[in-house]
């Protein structure tokens, strides 16, 4: 019997069923690998992006050190007060009639197609008498613009344009001055032609040195009229007077530099635009005056910093030419590479191709010679009652030297014809789209577009053409376009579920990414975050906040020697009405310090009736003296930032107690006293001694400030005799006091336990969200925090190796420290980058700390300096010849500028000396101007004191006073 077939068992299919998921997950890994190394790629595709820029704008710092927009502003030319051409300008359009909205437009026309020798009809000159009476102030007042040869006005920056709605304002000066100058050429009014003619050409001078293309651009164009105006003038009335002045102002205009204002302001405008998009402020349609996709713009994004390297080297290529003689300019811009393709740089593609402005500038300058050439022939014409042969016979009696034709560098031609002679270029007009056929000014030979006329005295003052209409007809550019054609709607393309379909995808992928992500960027961040801790336990042990609070309270002094509590008890003391005694008098004689001459009598009141209101509290706060250290306790909580320090106010409230007592000690003719308070001020600063804080060792250098200034606003009401070489001792120890790296060093400590608190939870998410000052936080926000989380690690360590480099500065010698602290960059903040956003918020402006630290040391050394002289003078009778005289039995060596590392500044007066610290270069608000703190030829400012011959001193009260440095009301 043959066996059965056997049920054939299907194969196992544990291996097929794991494939699908394999495939799955191998494609999800190299997704991430494919992520991960975009990622790699456009971040070093940035970082030489934007590494290509900082070395454009190096080469652009070399040549032109002031050429950021703030700078070049700061560096402008401002006339002296009383003789801005600007402001009068405003004035004359407050005074405007409605006359201009009617007239200047349709008349004018006129004045450039009639010839400059025929009068005006009678019924246009009858019509500007009428309009010009209703504005009868506004003209007059337009008149005296003769007498203003300079013109400055502020220009504010709102990307992406310029506010350049003032130029109105000059057009109607200069509309109101030429039809002015039509009616007294008709009156034959000389001396008020030739008033005229400076007035209109110191319309276009009003504009001065701008940093605006555009206003140069108008500039041109007013200087064009008022040459315009000046031919027809010598073309109506003979032997105008002041035609000397006239040249004169006109050569000087010729030469001004406008296409160099232009384009350095350009240059500047642009990259702040660059800088606009690329953080986010400017949109990208304001930008290019269009709308783009989204998807457009992130490309674009990140093409932005070389196309920003690449127009500011064109832009700086295009300002150096500007720097060139004139006439060798049309040559070398020939000689520049071509605009870049607008695909590829669009903005920097409309920049580079904007010619305009040279050829303007040129066709400017060929016009402006011309005239000066122009009226220097006239001149000759009423001198020797004949026109020249040649412009040589001019040189050097009447002209200097021949002007260069712009366009070819040779000399200026002139030519002689039966109805005159004429002045003129070879340069053409420019012949855009949209006026293929510029106008030509009158009477100029046959092929000649640029030049000066000049009539035969027969030729001039020609009878009005009666075929000359007297209105011309007004057609509107609008009426050619028809805008009303409806717009093809987008067509949608897609269905719902292919969408869907998508979506799910793409969302997928993004989620896994970002989980992937997270994963590794937080173990990047520890990674570095651990490679930074382990360099600062090696190099610096101790770094950490718990460390550096137990060396202090190692360091403590002794009770009978710690001021901290004797300050802490006198501050209380203080009646409270009292207690804002560092403004005692700023009502009534703002700015207290450096002046030999007694208060005003209010501010004398003032500060008596303080000083009965504090009698008992300040005997016992001038005992402070005696106090050498100091340390108050302070209780850091788990979040060290919210950390509470009421110490310091009660700080500098008893050193503003001691201020007024050396004020009062001064007042009162008791020198000697007011030196002891002074040293009690400083005993104040003591008191904070190394407390690791940057706000701490603020208020400790304005307390250490606190007693310099008064010590020497003591000597400059008296002379004391007693304590002068003990407060000398303390001057110059507290100036070695290493007050920015104290606070440097706390800092660090407690950013880093706040890092710590962040990462561990000992600081809650609530706490965390006041960082970003978030009042309210929603679910939004703790969503934000947590994936944020990933970031901390990472932020730790920048922060670290930030506040690391700053006390690394800190180490240095003082003159070394600045230039030490610029090195140190800031992380870029969102959108550019969101992984250091803490450490964005919370590092404070440590560099502005560090040169406040540098001005406390200049202010102190220069005050220790100034008592050793006087102590000199006391044995001596004189003051020393220099400061070398004083070592080593006055002063043990001669102190070094902590700014540049050279010693102390020291001036004699014929009534007084001045003891500074120069700091070169610096445009710092917080040091007042002096000119005895000055170096001749050099930008910059002085920190220092002056010391008064002993008759010299206590002078009576000036009205109004005349302060030299403000009272610090806080933190220097």
């Amino acid at each position: 019997m043959p066996e059965p077939e056997r049920a054939s068992k299907p194969e196992p299919t544990k291996g097929k069923s794991l494939r699908p998921w394999l495939t799955l997950v191998g494609f999800v890994l190299l997704l991430c690998v494919l992520a991960a190394g975009v990622q790699w790629y456009l971040k070093r595709d940035r970082a030489a992006r934007d590494a290509e820029y900082l070395e454009a704008v190096a080469e652009v710092e070399k040549s032109d050190p002031d050429w950021t927009w703030e700078r070049l502003t700061a560096a402008r030319n401002r006339p002296p007060a009383g003789q801005n051409a600007a402001k009068l300008i405003e004035k004359i359009h407050a005074l405007r009639r409605d006359w201009s909205k009617r007239f200047n437009s349709d008349e004018w026309r006129h004045m450039e197609e009639t010839p400059p020798n025929v009068r005006f009809p009678p019924a246009v000159i009858a019509k500007a008498r009428r309009d010009l009476t209703t504005s009868a102030e506004a003209v007059k007042l337009a008149r005296t613009l003769k007498d203003f040869p300079h013109g400055h006005r502020e220009i504010p920056l709102h990307l992406p344009l310029i506010s350049r709605g003032y130029t109105a304002h000059t057009y109607l000066a200069t509309d109101m001055l030429r039809w002015d100058l039509v009616i007294a050429a008709e009156d034959v009014d000389k001396e008020r032609i030739a008033d005229n003619l400076l007035a209109l050409l110191n319309c276009s001078r009003s504009i001065g040195d701008e940093p605006d293309s555009l206003a140069q651009f108008v500039r041109v164009n007013f200087q064009t009229d008022m040459i315009r105006s000046t031919e027809r003038a010598l073309a109506q009335v003979p032997d105008i007077p002041k035609l000397d002045e006239l040249q004169a102002a006109l050569a000087d205009t010729a030469e001004e530099p406008l296409l160099l204002h232009a384009l350095r302001a350009e240059r500047a405008v642009y990259d702040h635009l660059f800088e606009g998009l690329l953080n986010g402020s400017i949109p990208f349609k304001h930008a290019l005056m269009k709308p783009m996709d989204t998807e457009w713009e992130k490309r674009y994004r990140a093409r932005l910093p070389t196309e920003r390297a690449h127009t500011l080297r064109m832009m700086t290529r295009r300002v150096e030419l500007a720097r060139l003689p004139v006439h060798e300019q049309p040559a070398r811009l020939a000689e520049l590479p071509p605009p870049p393709d607008d695909g590829e740089f669009p903005i920097a593609a409309g920049v580079l191709r904007f010619t305009t402005i040279f050829t303007q500038h040129w066709l400017g300058t060929a016009e402006a010679r011309c005239a000066v050439i122009g009226i220097a022939c006239e001149r000759f014409r009423q001198k020797h009652d004949r026109w020249p042969n040649d412009l040589t016979v001019l040189v050097p009696a009447i002209l200097p030297a021949i002007p260069l034709d712009p366009f070819d560098g040779q000399p200026l031609r002139f030519a002689k014809s039966k109805e005159g002679v004429v002045v003129y270029s070879v340069g053409k007009r420019p012949r855009p789209e949209y006026d293929p056929n510029p106008t030509i000014p009158p009477g100029l030979p046959e092929g000649v577009e640029l030049g000066f006329q000049l009539w035969n005295l027969d030729q001039r003052r020609q009878p009005p053409d009666p075929r000359t209409p007297t209105r011309a007809t007004a057609v509107s550019d609008q009426d050619d376009f028809d805008d009303t054609e409806p717009k093809p709607e987008p067509t949608r393309r897609g269905g719902f579920r292919r969408f869907l379909l998508r979506a799910g995808i793409v969302l997928g992928v993004i989620v896994l990414l970002l989980f992937v992500s997270r994963w590794q960027i937080g173990r990047l961040g520890q990674r570095k975050l651990d490679v930074t801790t382990q360099r600062l336990d090696a190099t610096e042990p101790g770094w950490r906040l718990d460390a550096i609070l137990a060396e202090r309270a190692k360091n403590a002094p002794r009770p009978e020697q710690n001021s901290a509590q004797a300050v802490l008890d006198i501050a209380e003391r203080i009646p409270k009405e009292s207690r804002d005694l560092h403004h005692a008098g700023d009502e009534v004689w703002p700015g207290k310090y450096s002046t030999n001459h007694l208060p005003p009598q209010k501010a004398v009141e003032v500060f008596l009736k303080r000083g009965r209101e504090t009698a008992g509290v300040r005997a016992e706060a001038i005992r402070l003296r005696e106090k050498r250290s100091g340390q108050y306790q302070i209780h850091f909580k788990d979040d060290p930032l919210s950390t509470l320090l009421p110490h310091l106010e009660k700080a500098r409230n008893v050193a503003a107690l001691l201020e007024l007592d050396a004020c009062l000690a001064g007042l009162e003719k008791k020198p000697n006293r007011g030196i002891l308070a002074a040293r009690a001020a400083l005993a104040v600063g003591r008191s904070i001694g190394d407390e690791p804080l940057l706000i701490s060792q603020l208020v400790h250098m304005a307390c250490a400030k606190i007693g310099a200034q008064s010590a020497m606003q003591v000597i400059a009401w008296g002379e004391p005799t007693e304590g002068l070489a003990e407060l000398q001792a303390e001057l110059l120890e507290e100036a070695d006091f290493p007050f920015f790296r104290h606070g440097i060093r706390g800092e660090r400590a407690m950013i880093d336990k706040m890092f710590t608190g962040l990462d561990n939870g000992t600081i809650t998410i609530d706490q965390a969200l006041m960082y970003f000052q978030i009042g309210k936080p929603g679910p939004q926000h703790y969503a934000a925090f947590r994936t944020y989380r990933a970031f901390i690690p990472g932020d730790h360590a920048k922060s670290l190796d930030l506040l690391t480099q700053y006390a690394e500065a800190a180490k240095l010698p003082p003159h070394e420290q600045l230039p030490a602290l610029r090195k140190v960059v800031m992380p870029k903040g969102p959108p550019d980058d969101f992984r250091y956003i803490i450490t964005r918020l919370m590092i404070p402006a440590c560099d502005k700390v560090a040169e406040a630290s540098l001005r406390t040391r200049a202010d102190l050394l220069s005050a220790a300096t100034c008592i050793a002289c006087e102590r000199f003078r006391l044995k001596h009778g004189r003051w020393p010849n220099d400061l070398a005289e004083l070592t080593p039995a006055f002063l043990p060596a001669v102190p070094m500028n902590p700014f540049d590392g050279k010693p102390i500044r020291y001036r004699k007066f014929e009534d007084r000396i001045a003891v500074y610290c120069f700091w070169a270069n610096t445009r710092n608000r917080n040091i007042p101007d002096s000119p005895d703190f000055s170096e001749p030829g050099v930008k910059g400012a002085g920190i220092g004191y002056r010391l008064w011959n002993t008759d010299q001193r206590g002078l009576p009260a000036k009205d109004p006073p005349q302060p030299d440095m403000p009272l610090p009301d806080g933190p220097p």
